[in-house]
């Protein structure tokens, strides 16, 4: 059991590792200002940055708990709730990707 939680938790550090370089490409295109947003984007961008803090917020904890239990846990538990943050951070990186895409100038 140990062994495909490890394995999940590799699977999901290396997709969130490949989201983290796209999101460096998408930040490097250029952006419109939020200024020149229609109201119907501007309330998608805040429904977005909502959705990514309720994420955000979430991973806080989650990260908490698995400090907490690296000293007073066991190994499988720490891998747990390393696991599920991870799953949270890739909720937050991908909310940050359709933010920039939303803001390219392309659309």
């Amino acid at each position: 059991m140990e062994t495909i939680l490890y394995l999940i938790m590799a699977i999901l550090i290396i997709y969130n590792i490949k989201l983290s370089l796209q999101l460096t490409k998408v930040r490097q295109a250029n952006v419109r200002s939020v200024d020149s947003l229609g109201p119907e984007e501007t309330k998608i961008l805040a429904d977005y940055a909502i959705e990514k803090r309720k994420w955000q917020i979430l991973g806080n904890v989650l990260f908490s708990l698995a400090l907490v239990c690296a000293f007073i846990g066991t190994t499988i538990e720490t891998s747990f709730f390393v696991t599920l943050y991870v799953v949270t951070m890739i909720a937050v990186n991908q909310s940050r990707i359709r933010v920039n895409k939303l803001l390219q100038l392309d659309n």
